[in-house]
Parts: C-alpha cells; structure tokens; sequence
C-alpha cells in the first residue's frame, strides 16, 4: 500500500509566497515566530505540495512584476526626454508582441497571428537610428489630416 502523503502544515503557502520574494530562511521564521530548522524542513517533508506552492508562487511574483514594469514604462513614455519616452515606448511594443504571441498562438504551435502591434514593432525595429529620428521628426511636422482619427494606426510602408 502507498504511504499517504503528510498533510502541509498551515503557512506552508506563505512560506513559499516570503521565499520567492526573497526573504532568507531567517527572516521567513521570525515573519512566522516559527524555528527556521522547522520550516527549513517543510519543502524536503511536503515536498509535493511545496512544488505546487512554490510555482503558484513564482506566477505570482512574476505577474506582480509584469504589472509594475508595465505601470512604470508607461510613465516613462511621457516624459519629456525624447530618448527614455521614445525608449519606453519601444519596451512596451516588444512586451505587446511577445505577449501577444503567446496568448494567441494555437496549442503546438509557436507562432501567433501577425497583428497590427507586430508588424509596426517589426517594422519601428528594422529602422536605423536615423530612419527613427526623420520619422519621429516628419510625425511632429506634419498635422493631422481633417479626416483622420485622434490615435488611428496606419500600417506602416512595406508591411502590409
């Protein structure tokens, strides 16, 4: 007969949870009031359950992460120095198309729809420093046509 697997004990998630934010064994203890060679055994003794709330954990962190990023770059889109908004704006189209990518791409495959997003970030990504200057310099120039859409995306040449 199989030996049943221990029950976890309770804080055994928030172990996980403390640890992968990077507190030491030490500081996960006193956060506990718990004996630090107690909970340094919890993930050899709950082993299957340590994996699974050790990876919920990291999913966690790696989305709370995720949303700072994304927060903090569009802040930085509109700063006034062209080079960290122009920088920013950059970072955010490459997370677009990757995340893109991956939400839309069928079981298998490694490849999603080639969207709007993708085709400028392939297209801003194949310019020179200087082909992104004139055409950041031509977009300040030229006003909007009468008939245009505040915020409208036209495909840009060569990628349709």
């Amino acid at each position: 007969m199989a030996k049943k697997a221990p029950k976890p004990p309770t804080g055994l998630a928030e172990v996980a949870a403390l640890r992968v934010s990077g507190l030491t064994w030490d500081q996960v203890a006193t956060a506990l009031k718990r004996k630090v060679s107690t909970i340094k055994a919890w993930p050899r003794r709950y082993s299957m359950a340590w994996a699974k709330l050790l990876g919920t954990a990291r999913r966690e962190l790696a989305n709370d992460i995720t949303a700072e990023s994304i927060r903090a770059l569009r802040l930085l889109v509109r700063s006034e120095d062209e080079k960290i908004s122009r920088d920013a704006a950059t970072r955010l189209l490459q997370y677009v198309t990757i995340w893109s990518r991956k939400s839309h791409a069928k079981p298998g495959s490694r490849r999603g729809p080639f969207n709007e997003f993708q085709r400028i970030a392939a297209h801003l990504g194949s310019l020179s420093h200087e082909e992104l200057q004139q055409l950041h310099d031509r977009c300040l120039d030229e006003p909007a046509a009468p008939n245009d859409t505040a915020g409208a995306v036209q495909t840009p040449p060569g990628s349709a």
